[in-house]
C-alpha cells in the first residue's frame, strides 16, 4: 500500500488519473512527534516516508486488495481539509494510542479520506477494516456513508448531555468559614446590647464593632453561595429531580429544627423576658405544639407577640428552599435561562462596575425598600431582604460557571478590600454622629459598598488561595457545617 500510494499519478479505481500532489503543501502532522524522537527535525517528506513504511511493517495484513490499493485508498479515507483540528487533546492520544498506530493514522491521514473528529474512530472501506485498531479519538460515534465510502461521524442523539458538575473548592470554604462566622457571630449577640432571644448579665461591648463588620454580608454570602451550588446541581439533575432532592436537603433538617431544636430557644425566650413557670415538657405540649400566640409583651411601644412554633435561625433554610424552587420554575418555563443570563451578567458588570453596580443597587435597597420593610423572618412582606438575598442568590447562581466573572472578581481583590475596609470605618463614623438628612442620604450607599465589597474581596481571595486546597478536612466540614448550623443556637 506504501509504495503505491508513493505514484502521484497512479489511477484511481475510476480510470482517472491522480494530479500531481508533490507540490501541493499538506497540513501539519496530526499527531507531533515527543521530543528526542529520532524524526523531531527530518523534513515533512521523509517523515512521511518513513511513517508509510513504518504502517505497511506494523499492519502487513490489512491492506487493501492489490488492485488499485493506493487510489481506492485515497478515495475512500481521503483527510478532510482542516485535519489540524484533529489535533485538540492530541497529547493525551499520543500516550493511548501507541507510535504504530500513530503513524498508520498519519499516513491515511494524508493519503486518504479521514473524519478528523475528537473521538474513537474506526477506518472503515466497503471491503474491510483499513486500520484493525480502534483509535481512541472519538466516543460514541457512529459510521455515515459518505461520497466515496463510510467514515466515522459522531453519534447523533436527542438527548443532551448535562453539563459537568465539577467543585469549586473555594466556594467549599467560603461556604465553610460563612457557616464558621454565623455560629460565632450567635454566640456574640448574646453579650452585645442588642436584642436577641436570650440575653447573658455580662455585656462585652468590645465585641460590637466586629459584629457590626459581620452584620452586612454574612448572610449574603451564604446565599450567594448557595445560588452557586443550585447551578452546579443544574448540571447534575433536571428540574424535577433537583426540586425532589433539595426538598428533601432543605425541608426535612427544618422540620427536626422546628420541632427539636428550636423549642428550647423559645422556653428559655418565655422564661426569661415572660417569667413562665411551667416546665418544658408543659411549654412544648401545650404551648408550642399548639400554635399558642398568647406570649406578648410590649416592646419599643408596641406590643410584641411570639409565634410559636418558630424557626428562629432557621429562616435562612426557608428562605433559601424558597429561592430555589422560584429559580427551578423559572429554568423550567425559559430553556437555557443560566446561560443567557450569565452572558448578560459578564456584558453588563466588565471592570470597575463589577464592584460599583451591585454595590448601588443595595444602596438604593436599603435606601428605598428598608424604611418601609423592614426585615421581619416571616417571609410573608419581608420585601428588603426579599431584595437582598434574592439578588446574592441568582448572582451566586449565574456567576458560577463564568469565568470571565471570577477572574474579573480575583483582579479586584485588593481594591475591593481597601474599599470594604474604607466604608466600613465611615460606618462607625456615621453611627456616631447625630440623626440627620445627611445620615439618611449618605448612610445606606455606605452601607451597600460595605455589603458588596467585603463579598467581592472574600470571593476574589479565595480564588485566589484556595482553589486548589483540598484534604480530609474540607472534605468533613463541607458535609458537617450544615449540621452544625442546625443545632448550634441552642447547643
Amino acid at each position: 500500500v506504501a509504495e503505491l500510494a508513493q505514484q502521484n499519478h497512479a489511477p484511481d479505481m475510476h480510470g482517472r488519473e491522480r494530479e500531481d500532489r508533490s507540490s501541493v503543501q499538506r497540513p501539519e502532522e496530526p499527531w507531533p512527534m515527543r521530543p528526542g524522537e529520532r524524526d523531531q527535525h527530518q523534513p515533512m517528506d521523509e517523515r512521511r516516508q518513513r511513517d508509510d513504511q513504518d504502517a505497511t511493517r506494523n499492519f502487513p495484513k490489512q491492506g487493501l486488495p492489490q488492485r488499485n490499493g493506493a487510489a481506492e485508498a485515497a478515495e475512500i479515507v481521503r483527510g478532510r481539509e482542516g485535519v489540524d483540528e484533529a489535533g485538540r487533546g492530541r497529547a493525551e492520544r499520543d500516550h493511548q494510542i501507541g507510535r504504530p498506530a500513530r503513524q498508520a493514522a498519519g499516513a491515511a491521514i494524508r493519503h486518504g479520506r479521514v473524519a478528523a473528529h475528537p473521538r474513537p474512530l474506526a477506518f472503515v472501506t466497503q471491503h474491510r477494516l483499513l486500520v484493525p485498531h480502534r483509535l481512541d479519538l472519538c466516543a460514541g460515534c457512529r459510521p455515515a456513508r459518505g461520497e466515496q465510502g463510510i467514515a466515522a461521524m459522531p453519534a447523533q442523539t436527542n438527548r443532551t448531555p448535562p453539563q459537568s458538575a465539577e467543585r469549586r473548592l473555594d466556594l467549599d470554604w467560603i461556604r465553610i468559614g460563612a457557616f464558621g462566622l454565623l455560629i460565632l457571630y450567635h454566640v456574640g449577640m448574646l453579650y452585645v446590647s442588642w436584642g436577641f432571644h436570650v440575653k447573658s448579665a455580662h455585656q462585652l461591648r468590645e465585641l460590637e464593632p466586629l459584629m457590626l463588620l459581620l452584620n452586612p454580608w454574612r448572610m449574603a454570602l451564604l446565599f450567594l453561595v448557595s445560588g452557586a451550588a443550585t447551578r452546579f446541581m443544574l448540571g447534575k439533575y433536571e428540574v424535577g429531580p433537583l426540586t425532589r432532592r433539595r426538598s428533601a436537603q432543605l425541608l426535612i433538617p427544618l422540620a427536626f429544627g422546628m420541632l427539636v431544636v428550636v423549642p428550647p430557644q423559645s422556653f428559655a425566650e418565655v422564661v426569661e423576658k415572660l417569667g413562665f413557670s411551667g416546665g418544658y415538657l408543659d411549654f412544648w405540649l401545650k404551648h408550642y405544639l399548639t400554635f399558642d400566640q398568647g406570649f406578648c409583651r410590649i416592646e419599643n411601644g408596641r406590643q410584641s407577640c411570639l409565634i410559636l412554633p418558630t424557626w428562629n435561625h432557621l429562616w435562612f433554610v426557608v428562605y433559601l428552599w424558597l429561592y430555589t424552587m422560584a429559580l427551578a420554575g423559572l429554568v423550567a418555563l425559559t430553556p437555557g435561562l443560566a446561560e443567557r443570563g450569565q452572558r448578560l451578567l459578564e456584558r453588563a458588570l466588565p471592570g470597575l462596575l463589577l464592584l460599583l453596580a451591585p454595590a448601588v443597587l443595595l444602596g438604593l435597597n436599603r435606601f428605598l425598600v428598608f424604611p418601609a420593610a423592614p426585615p421581619t423572618y416571616v417571609v410573608i412582606g419581608d420585601w428588603y431582604q426579599h431584595v437582598l438575598y434574592g439578588f446574592c442568590f441568582l448572582y451566586g447562581f449565574l456567576a458560577a460557571r463564568s469565568k470571565a466573572l471570577a477572574e474579573r472578581t480575583e483582579r479586584l481583590r485588593w481594591l475591593a478590600l481597601a474599599l470594604a475596609i474604607a466604608a466600613f470605618l465611615a460606618m462607625l463614623w456615621l453611627r456616631a454622629q447625630p440623626p440627620g438628612e445627611f445620615q439618611r442620604l449618605v448612610r445606606p450607599f455606605v452601607y451597600g459598598l460595605d455589603q458588596w465589597c467585603w463579598i467581592v474581596a472574600i470571593l476574589g481571595f479565595a480564588r485566589r488561595h484556595l482553589s486548589r486546597r483540598d484534604g480530609p478536612a474540607r472534605r468533613y466540614l463541607v458535609e458537617a457545617v450544615f449540621c452544625w448550623y442546625i443545632v448550634h443556637q441552642s447547643a
